[in-house]
């Protein structure tokens, strides 16, 4: 198997041209374009044959026999993903390039996505299905740069600002596949990739009076085995009972923007780096603190579950403790979203270098002594594990597993060359 994948770029220095000299703002100024494709080979190997595996004991005539079996189905017009991006760059710098803003803009299509067919069980349970190129991805968007360092004696310092602002979007899926779904996430054609589907809430029934009247579950079986304390779930598409066709879009874990903010300062023998990151407009859905609501889920209770619901006007958010799962109160649903927002100190470091005159006297090189720190302060509404958990694969994004948390990391060391 090959692929053929070009690209080409140019670039236009802009402040070279002669309408542009002599200008006493801008220092530098140009403008670059680019296109290529690029293929995913980040997939299982040999998905174009068919693949069979000796790993069966059978018993003929009372002795053991090793047996072979077809592990996986051929896909013979199986090929890599093609990403088509085009990338537009304006890269400017004022004032003797003490002023920098870079703005990009791009736009990325993948054609021929590799995914995985539903499966016909007639074909049996154990043979793996081979993926297939079936779908379109669009991801476009721009990105902005701004800085601005200057030297004042012995004091200088460069401050600087990014930000992605990203639109993401499944174009196309092959026919027999209505969406890609993982747990609560779905991806539907024309939305963006793992939207949260699940179902609406309108708060906790507080009294058997409200079970009676409301008009969401008027014809639903499971009427009866409703308890006050259960979780209100809204019937979306009218027809008076509560099930899977009331599950709707929720939620998105995409952010809308990504952002980084960084700063350096020196004087004399000192400098004080700092680096921030962060997102905004994320929504995240608490898969773990979901399953913590339902008393027999093996993997404990949520602390949620302190706040429940213990009586008539106790909290119209959080339900009722029980063994009993009639109404699947923990059901994916608008409970489990929160917001994924947050400014993060990525690093600080503090440094002094050590006296040229001092480091003289004991034959060394450039020394500095120094202490930093990693992901030392998080601003955030999010109360869960860690809120740059970013899912088990592309079609969970934003779902919260309580995957090990980013670490905190405080480091005091001494550099010293000879």
């Amino acid at each position: 198997k090959w692929g053929y994948f070009p690209a080409v770029s140019a670039g236009w220095r802009i402040s070279n041209e002669a309408f542009m000299s002599g200008s006493p703002v801008i220092s530098n100024m140009k403008l670059n374009v680019g296109y290529g494709e690029l293929g995913n080979q980040n997939v299982s190997a040999f998905q174009y044959l068919n693949i069979y595996r000796k790993d069966r004991r059978y018993f003929i005539n009372g002795n053991p026999v090793t047996g072979s079996r077809l592990g996986s189905f051929a896909n013979p017009n199986i090929t890599w993903e093609t990403a088509k991006t085009l990338n537009i760059l304006l890269e400017t710098s004022f004032l003797d390039d003490k002023l920098v803003l870079n703005v990009a803009y791009f736009d990325k299509k993948t054609s021929g996505m590799l995914v995985s067919p539903v499966r016909n069980y007639t074909a049996g349970n154990e043979t793996a299905i081979p993926q297939q190129n079936s779908g379109e991805m669009s991801n476009k968007g721009f990105e902005l740069e701004l800085s601005y360092g200057n030297q004042k004696g012995d004091f200088g310092y460069n401050v600087g600002m990014n930000a992605t602002f990203l639109k993401n979007k499944l174009l196309a899926l092959s026919d027999g596949i209505p969406y890609l779904e993982s747990g609560v996430s779905r991806t539907y054609v024309g939305e963006p990739i793992a939207s949260f589907y699940g179902w609406k809430t309108a708060g906790i029934y507080q009294n058997q009076g409200q079970i009676d009247n409301d008009v969401n579950i008027a014809e639903d079986p499971r009427k009866g085995s409703i308890t006050p304390g259960d979780v209100i779930f809204v019937d979306t598409n009218g027809d008076k009972l509560v099930d899977n066709e009331d599950r709707v879009n929720i939620g998105d874990g995409n952010p809308t923007a990504l952002l980084g903010f960084y700063a350096d300062f020196s004087y004399k023998g000192f400098n004080l780096s700092l680096l921030f990151s962060g997102a905004l407009g994320q929504e995240l859905y608490d898969e773990m603190m979901m399953r913590g609501i339902n008393a027999p889920e093996t993997d404990g209770a949520d602390k949620v579950m302190l706040e429940r619901w213990t009586g008539e006007g106790s909290t119209n958010k959080w339900p009722r403790m029980s063994t009993t799962e009639f109404n699947q109160n923990y059901r994916y649903s608008e409970l489990g979203l929160k917001s994924g927002n947050y400014v993060r100190m990525k690093d600080i470091s503090f440094s002094y270098s050590l006296p040229a005159t001092f480091l003289d006297k004991l034959k060394l090189g450039q020394s500095k002594v120094f202490i930093s720190g990693r992901n030392l302060l998080t601003f955030t509404s999010f109360d869960g594990t860690d809120v740059e958990e970013t899912g088990r694969s592309n079609l969970s994004r934003g779902v919260i597993f309580n995957n090990y948390p980013t670490s905190k990391t405080i480091t005091l060391g001494l550099d010293i060359s000879f």
